[in-house]
């Protein structure tokens, strides 16, 4: 693959704004809620001066995907 998929919750995310609520999806919910999962993964290697961040994220998920993700390769998503 050329890019790294990712694969995070993207539905029924509650936006309460001004007191009045509503719901958005797709990757408009899911997109920043996996950058800001980086983001906090980040500000915890700094803090603990471990490295300065993730950087470029490829090469990362890969080296790891064995042993922290699953990769799904069948199957069918009605969302």
């Amino acid at each position: 693959r050329g890019y790294p998929d990712v694969a995070i919750q993207g539905w029924l995310f509650k936006i309460v704004r001004g007191g009045n609520v509503s719901f958005a999806g797709g990757t408009s919910a899911s997109s920043p809620t996996f950058a800001s999962i980086i983001a906090l993964i980040n500000d915890r290697l700094i803090a603990a001066r471990k490295e300065a961040s993730l950087g470029f994220l490829s090469g990362f998920l890969y080296s790891n995907a064995s042993t922290a993700f699953t990769d799904i390769t069948t199957g069918h998503n009605s969302g």
